[in-house]
C-alpha cells in the first residue's frame, strides 16, 4: 500500500507482491492534519530522517 498525503486528501494506491498498482484511490479526506497545507514547497530529502537514516545532513 503507497499513501501520498496531500493539504487535506490523499492518494492510497494498492500494490500486488511485484509492487504493480492494482486499485488507486485519489482525493481521499484525511482526518486531522497532514503538516502539507502551509507548504509552499517541500525537499523531502533535506536534513530529513528516512528509514532512520539522517540523509543531507550538513551539506
Amino acid at each position: 500500500m503507497e499513501v501520498l498525503l496531500g493539504c487535506n486528501t490523499a492518494t492510497v494506491s494498492v500494490l500486488d507482491a511485484g509492487y504493480a498498482e492494482v486499485v488507486s484511490f485519489t482525493d481521499v479526506p484525511v482526518h486531522g492534519t497532514t503538516g502539507f497545507c502551509n507548504e509552499s514547497s517541500i525537499d523531502p530529502f533535506d536534513d530529513k530522517e528516512l528509514f532512520g537514516q539522517l540523509i543531507n545532513a550538513g551539506q
